[in-house]
């Protein structure tokens, strides 16, 4: 009898776990969606604008700018499946380079105007130096850029970058003065499809977080998430183990 109980309730927790699984794959499948229809809904009424009247050259830049931005968000929202297949498919080739990472993280801020727009960089003016694959590691700083910007309510958004060192490890603090996060929801917002509450939620597929920890993972190290409430901010959390040229 025993073991029948431990059976069905190994069958029923399975049972859980999975319907947990398809639900968060559903609302991926509902938020990717979106993502993809909502530009390509806006390109296709611009270019039906565009064939149907004349238009100005002043209002024809202005409509071409905003298919421009449709596009790139079209485009990154594709990128970002096809960097996850790569990355959980293990073909991808980890190529590490030594880098002092406060010049690191402040060179990929300043490639993207749209995010020195939006965010405040504040990084502490020290010399810190990793092995690192440059390409995966600004998919990694880019995601947390973006987190900081969407689930931010301030007029004034900043990022601020911060490290702690013990002898075999180093803790790359990532902390934002944003909306915060439920104690409930630290761990699982690096889930795969994970979002959080639909009043949080700001567009966004639930891949970014997950992406970054499998990037952090592929450097020997992981990502974790600290926050004092609602409306207190939140710091993502890079643990690196040290190697001979950290």
């Amino acid at each position: 009898v025993s073991l029948i109980i431990l059976g069905l309730s190994v069958i029923y927790i399975y049972f859980q776990k999975m319907f947990g699984f398809l639900r968060l794959q559903k609302n991926f499948i509902r938020g990717f969606t979106h993502e993809l229809k909502t530009p390509v809904t806006s390109i296709q009424l611009y270019i039906d604008t565009f064939s149907k009247y004349e238009i100005d050259r002043k209002s024809q830049l202005k409509y071409l700018d905003y298919m421009q931005k449709d596009v790139k968000r079209l485009s990154s929202q594709i990128q970002r499946i096809l960097n996850l297949a790569r990355l959980e498919g293990g073909k991808d080739r980890v190529v590490f380079e030594k880098v002092n990472f406060s010049s690191f993280i402040r060179e990929t801020w300043n490639s993207y105007p749209n995010i020195v727009k939006e965010l405040d960089l504040i990084v502490e003016d020290r010399d810190v130096f990793i092995s690192i694959d440059k390409g995966l590691f600004e998919m990694l700083v880019i995601n947390i850029f973006n987190n900081a910007i969407k689930y931010n309510l301030s007029d004034k958004r900043f990022l601020k970058i911060s490290f702690y060192e013990k002898k075999k490890e180093l803790k790359i603090f990532f902390t934002d003065n944003g909306i915060g996060i439920k104690r409930k929801d630290l761990k699982r917002i690096f889930r795969q499809f994970y979002q959080v509450s639909k009043k949080q939620r700001n567009g966004g597929t639930g891949l970014g977080l997950y992406l970054s920890q499998m990037i952090a993972k592929r450097h020997k190290g992981k990502l974790s998430a600290k926050s004092d409430g609602a409306g207190k901010g939140c710091s993502i959390i890079l643990s690196l183990k040290k190697r001979g040229s950290v």
